[in-house]
């Protein structure tokens, strides 16, 4: 009896032995398994921030290119207009014909002169009639390097994009919103002759022109973007120095070169700039503020010369008072 027993108490111990070995493998396989299962996780997630990473620098390299393009294109529409876009120009034949009305004259039996009857006076001068002295003192004034250029002087660029800053800034600190502000100046003989002559539509169009209203165009978003009279002055500026780059180009063409080209603009422009009190060019105003014809001036005229070409800068207040000697 006591050998059974011991025996059966024998083969108790070995069971549980086994039991407890049983589970201590299943509890290593267990805890292999979820070591297993934990570095899956980590090595999927790591793939997956991999993934994510990947997949965003591929967007970025997608985007990138796609933002530039659109950001390039409305400057690369700008250019081709400007330089390239020889559409809707304007009859040049009448401009190289160039007969501005000029004054009645109402005359005595001796032919002397008794009554002007126009509402503009205005001389029409050739180049070489404009005397030395004037003609410097206009370049000087105005364009200096208007014989160099081909209608545009991009040195004067910077200074006009500062001016503009600042006086955009200004407005904006005195609480009138995001304006952009476009300064006087910075424009060529070319740039202020095409102005007067081919431009007078859109110097005048009011700010509530269908061109600002009329479905999704240029002119709508910069109206939208700058506002109305901001956006008149920006586009009659483009306009202006495509057409000056124009002018200059068919001149060059129809005189044969380029000087005679820029003597014809110049006569042009010494004829047709206002200078206050309804006179039109150089030789009314030199008549009518001096009692002087433009022809008699020379170097010891220097003075009348400058104070002459600064009037077409700002007749309302460089204009002297008529008759003054």
């Amino acid at each position: 009896m006591t050998a059974v027993s011991a025996e059966a108490e024998g083969d108790l111990v070995r069971g549980r032995s086994g039991t407890y070995a049983r589970k201590e493998r299943i509890g290593a396989a267990a805890g292999a398994i979820g070591a297993v299962a934990r570095c899956l996780r980590r090595v999927g997630s790591s793939g997956a921030r991999r993934l994510r990473a990947i997949w965003a620098r591929r967007a970025v390299r997608v985007a990138c290119p796609i933002v530039a393009i659109l950001l390039a294109l409305p400057p690369a529409a700008l250019v081709r207009h400007v330089y390239f876009d020889r559409s809707g120009l304007p009859e040049l034949e009448p401009f190289i014909r160039f007969q501005p009305p000029e004054t009645g004259q109402i005359l005595d039996a001796r032919g002397e002169v008794v009554v002007e009857l126009a509402r503009e006076y205005r001389r029409v001068v050739t180049y070489d009639e404009v005397p030395l002295v004037v003609r410097q003192a206009v370049l000087a004034a105005e364009d200096k390097n208007f014989l160099a250029h081909s209608g545009v002087e991009y040195g004067a660029l910077p200074r006009v994009m500062l001016k503009a800053a600042v006086r955009s800034l200004a407005e904006w600190r005195k609480g009138s919103g995001i304006r952009l502000m476009l300064p006087q100046g910075g424009s060529t003989i070319t740039q202020q002759l095409v102005r007067v002559y081919f431009l007078p539509y859109l110097t005048s169009r009011r700010n509530d022109d269908p061109v600002f209203a009329r479905g999704l165009t240029v002119p709508w978003v910069m109206a939208a973007v700058l506002g109305a009279p901001a956006a008149n002055k920006l586009l009659r500026k483009l306009e202006e120095v495509r057409l000056a780059f124009w002018l200059e180009e068919a001149l060059r063409e129809q005189y044969g070169t380029r000087e005679q080209a820029k003597r014809e603009i110049f006569a042009r422009y010494a004829s047709f700039i206002y200078m206050g009190s309804g006179r039109y060019g150089f030789g009314a105003a030199s008549e009518y503020y001096f009692g002087k014809p433009l022809a008699s001036y020379t170097p010891e005229d220097a003075g009348r010369a400058a104070l002459l070409a600064g009037i077409g800068k700002s007749p309302r207040e460089y204009a002297p008072i008529a008759g003054d000697p």
